[in-house]
């Protein structure tokens, strides 16, 4: 709430503004070909939403992360193969390997006559894609446990917390700690012992 709200009002205010400073014009004719294939592509309609609308309802009721995720996932399978006409194979293989316009099953569609920005748009995804960073967040937990088990976090964030009276304080405090990782890391996280001092104050 402290760091999110400033954040959004502040987006809001910038995109508002520069929105209304924008002027509309005529699409680009590469924009123009991009759309035309999508559509050419796809059957559209609202139900196509409800895997999004599945992963925010989740998040907004705190349900868990993984069976959210998987319902999510099985809701855009059964939406490729009912509205898009795409194999259950397929659908299943997409979901481990990835995308392929060419698994797009509409009548009357060519996949060969796809634009090359738009097969770089479709053409990805898949668990397969996502094993890299998830041997980065199993590597990076496994050295957090060391970390805490050890008792070294617990004693530096304990060192960094002691002049923290206020939750202003322990914002500062809190982005002055993860600067340094964010920079070398490229990712942080909110540790145990910040999160036992916000509940204090």
């Amino acid at each position: 709430m402290w760091t999110t709200v400033p954040a959004f009002l502040t987006s809001a205010v910038i995109y508002t503004v520069l929105g209304l400073r924008s002027h509309g014009g005529a699409v680009p004719e590469k924009v123009g070909a991009i759309l035309g294939d999508l559509d050419a592509a796809f059957n559209w309609n609202i139900l196509l939403l409800l895997p999004v609308v599945i992963v925010l309802g989740g998040s907004m009721w705190k349900k868990p992360t993984i069976p959210v995720m998987l319902v999510s996932a099985a809701c855009a399978m059964v939406n490729a193969v009912v509205f898009e006409h795409v194999s259950f194979k397929n659908a299943i293989v997409a979901g481990v390997d990835g995308f392929d316009v060419t698994m797009v099953g509409k009548a009357g569609f060519d996949p060969s006559g796809v634009i090359e920005d738009v097969s770089r748009l479709l053409n990805r995804g898949g668990m397969n894609s996502m094993m890299g960073v998830l041997l980065i967040c199993f590597c990076a937990i496994s050295f957090a446990g060391v970390v805490s088990v050890s008792g070294s976090l617990d004693v530096l964030i304990s060192r960094v917390l002691e002049p923290v009276r206020s939750t202003f304080g322990l914002i500062l405090a809190t982005i002055v700690t993860d600067a340094p990782i964010r920079f070398h890391a490229a990712a942080c996280a909110i540790s145990e012992p910040d999160r036992d001092a916000l509940r204090e104050l």
